[in-house]
């Protein structure tokens, strides 16, 4: 191949000479000759170009034609200026013939030469476009003698990485800066290109300027120009990410069949491979130690062999495991006479063809999750401080329940349990319950169920009882209906509401046997006598009559059908009306009267209280605007009587506002009368509501003082304004025992400079007694009954 320097010099050569060629011929051939004379030249000059261009392609027929054109030429020429033509040298036709022939035989191959070497530069065009224009490539040249790199950029390389340059110019040194810290290295393979040692290939990261990431560039050979040495790059960065990335995952693959390995090999699971005839030919260790005997050997034996020596006889888990190609079961096998559950996940294993040719088996022993969760079902199901049934318990433990012939259910509970607990502490209480629950498990019968229903109530069911169990069951709860129980050094007095119901004479239905005696138990409570009560059919009836009241109930507070009627309560030393107390009356256009006392718990037991008090209170308080404006009653306040519940609201005090300040009054004319068992909630709360009512102005009555099981020391720890004495007091005060707690409850009040009500004075021998007292303050049917005002 020629040198590019070489070939430089000849062209200006051939100029140089053609140029002196043109001047000679110009001065000295006539003027006919100089055209045709010229024509040659520039023929000898062209085909000597062919020749120079055939012989740099290698192309044998363009420089052998081009050859033959030159020395035809050369021949004119010389013709021409020697005369040849006229001495009639080349006359003879033949030989003129196979001259020209010649001739235009050589024209004919340089042209096809041409044509040849035009083709060849279009596919190397097409491959070019296609193999780098195309592709995500650079092209680098590297100029030997200034030291600089020429870098060009296909067009998809530019769209890839956002360039918005074809070409960069940089100096090697500056090159290397972009070239990847660890890829330096490239630079020797540069390095061993120009010393003249053979390379192959290379791959380095670079980031040129406005490109984010690095570039994996992968460089094969390259081609020496002259001064100059050209590489040609591709950007295989996504497939350089591949292969790390499936490096790194083989990496991973590798640690994780190692530890795979080492897991299965040291794991507690109870793995097994068997073939599809229950042969054994892999087992974990821990498998082998349960099941491999005291050679320790399991490989190749029958599974279904080993399995039957731990006492594990079924095997529908295998075929099942064959035909759904996986299965699921639980066993209990025994290991050194301890029972073990163990859960099994069974899968299968296919050959190349498909079909199953291994069933693996992954044992996990459950049994403290089994027991753990038999713990739980059982805690979930019993009390935890008495260990007896709870309400859930007793109602599963029912349901499960067979060849019951006849039982009797008896339902207790602990009356007033939460004054109790409010008083002597949840310390007593809870030692309280569980001596009780002692108590009737001590009660032997052969066959029954003790469970604690609620915080106070128990249930105990005999099942079968013969009719001697039967009257010792009556008996002894008959005679338990009122104890004292020593809790720690503390005497408990304690009443319990206790009723019974039996089966099959009740009903036929333990859930139901349940509800009955609840109903019986009901009745005893709203009884003063110490006595069990049995269910009888009047009970369901009353609580049907009791749920058609409670709707009733709610339908006469929607169409206002409840009325407020007053009752006067008088000083009797002036004679003035102090205070009127607001009374709900209820008259129903088919029942007739309803007693208060009746509807009032109906609505308790009906969640209507609320509702009701809301009610009562509003239409009271607007009755008794009108009231206060008459002369007799403008000195008069009003007193409203609020169920514990309601007192205990939090919104209920802001409703109460609203209605005195709708009505033009102050709170200073209201009474709110806070029955005594309001105080079971706890005295810090209820001292908590009453403040803030008292903060409003409102006046704070103690109402039916007595009546439960208050002693005189809680009015030490209420803030009050007045005590109403209950008329239970008052109507038997003949009894010496009242007269003088009465006279206490007014000294007391009187010390402290608190007003004293009496209530239900009923005859002028009360009223004078009272007076004897220093009671003034009266309430009763000797001096009004209640009515509408």
């Amino acid at each position: 191949m020629i040198k590019r320097k070489a070939i430089l010099v000849i062209l200006i050569a051939v100029v140089i000479l053609y140029t002196a060629y043109y001047i000679v011929l110009r001065f000295t051939s006539p003027m006919h000759d100089f055209h045709d004379q010229i024509n040659l030249g520039s023929l000898f000059m062209m085909s000597f170009l062919m020749m120079i261009y055939g012989v740099e392609l290698k192309n044998k027929k363009l420089y052998s034609a081009a050859t033959v054109l030159m020395m035809y030429a050369v021949f004119e020429f010389l013709q021409h200026q020697l005369g040849l033509y006229q001495d009639g040298i080349i006359v003879n036709k033949p030989i003129d013939a196979v001259y020209h022939f010649v001739n235009s035989i050589a024209l004919a191959v340089v042209a096809f030469s041409i044509y040849t070497e035009i083709i060849l530069h279009q596919k190397i065009a097409q491959i070019t476009n296609a193999s780098y224009d195309q592709t995500e490539a650079i092209f680098i040249e590297y100029f030997k003698k200034t030291g600089k790199i020429k870098i060009e950029f296909s067009s998809q390389f530019q769209k890839k990485y956002n360039l918005n340059y074809k070409e960069y110019e940089s100096t090697l040194n500056d090159f290397k800066e972009f070239v990847h810290p660890e890829d330096q290295q490239i630079f020797t393979y540069f390095q061993t290109f120009t010393q003249g040692i053979k390379t192959t290939s290379a791959i380095f990261r670079v980031r040129l300027p406005l490109m984010e990431p690095y570039v994996y560039l992968f460089v094969r050979g390259s081609y020496t120009l002259e001064q100059r040495y050209v590489f040609v790059g591709f950007d295989v960065t996504d497939f350089e990410m591949t292969q790390r990335s499936l490096e790194d995952k083989k990496v991973q693959y590798d640690l994780l069949e190692t530890e795979s390995k080492q897991i299965i090999a040291s794991t507690q699971s109870l793995i097994v491979k068997v073939d599809v005839h229950g042969i054994i030919v892999f087992a974990s260790d821990s498998f082998t130690k349960i099941f491999g005997g005291a050679d320790r050997k399991v490989i190749g034996e029958s599974i279904f062999k080993i399995y039957q020596l731990k006492n594990r006889h079924d095997f529908p888990w295998f075929d099942e495991a064959i035909e759904s190609y996986s299965s699921s079961d639980q066993s209990i096998i025994t290991i050194n006479d301890d029972k073990r559950y163990i859960s099994w996940k069974n899968d299968v294993l296919f050959d190349a063809n498909g079909k199953v040719e291994f069933v693996v088996s992954v044992g996990q022993d459950i049994t403290d999750l089994i027991e753990l969760n038999q713990r739980l079902d059982y805690q979930s199901k019993h009390d935890v401080l008495t260990g007896l049934l709870d309400y859930k318990g007793l109602f599963d433990t029912i349901q499960t329940m067979k060849n019951i012939e006849s039982a009797i259910c008896f339902f207790i509970e602990l009356r007033n349990y939460s004054l109790i607990a409010s008083y002597y502490g949840n310390e007593i209480s809870d030692a309280l319950i569980q001596q009780v629950a002692e108590e009737y498990i001590a009660i032997e019968i052969s066959n029954r169920l003790i469970a604690r229903y609620s915080s106070n109530q128990f249930v105990y069911i005999a099942i079968n009882p013969t009719e001697t169990e039967l009257d010792y069951l009556q008996k002894t709860f008959q005679n338990g209906v009122f104890k004292v129980y020593d809790v720690q050094n503390v005497a408990v007095q304690t009443k319990k509401n206790i009723g019974y119901s039996e089966y099959p004479s009740d009903t036929t239905s333990l859930t139901e046997l349940i509800s009955f005696s609840i109903l019986a138990m009901r009745e005893s409570s709203i009884q003063e006598h110490n006595t069990i009560f049995k269910y009888v059919t009047k009970m369901s009836e009353q609580l049907i009559q009791n749920v058609s009241l409670a709707y009733e109930l709610y339908q006469a507070i929607l169409n206002s059908e409840i009325e407020v009627h007053f009752q006067q309560i008088v000083d009797v030393s002036s004679g003035a009306i102090v205070y009127i107390e607001a009374l709900a009356r209820w008259h129903d256009k088919e029942k007739g009267q309803i007693p208060p006392e009746h509807f009032i718990r109906i609505a308790k037991q009906s969640n209507l209280i609320d509702l009701l008090d809301e009610y009562l209170a509003k239409k009271a308080i607007t009755a008794y605007a009108e009231i206060h404006k008459r002369d007799l009653y403008k000195k008069t306040k009003l007193t409203l009587n609020l169920s514990p519940g309601t007192f205990l609201r939090d919104d209920y005090i802001h409703i109460l506002n609203a209605q005195v300040e709708k009505n033009h009054l102050n709170q200073t004319d209201i009474v709110i009368e806070v029955s005594e068992n309001t105080f079971v909630r706890g005295f810090d709360i209820c001292n908590e509501f009453i403040n803030k009512y008292k903060d409003f102005g409102y006046i704070i009555a103690i109402d039916d003082f007595g009546s439960h099981y208050s002693s005189l020391s809680i009015l030490d720890s209420i803030n009050y304004d007045i005590i109403k004495i209950d008329g239970s007091f008052i109507t038997n005060m003949e009894s010496e025992k009242n007269s003088i707690i009465v006279q206490m409850i007014i000294k007391i009040a009187k010390l402290e400079g608190k007003r004293v009500i009496a209530e239900a004075v009923e005859s002028k021998e009360i009223c004078e007694e009272l007076v004897q007292m220093n009671c003034f303050l009266h309430q009763g049917y000797y001096f009004h009954k209640p009515e509408k005002l």
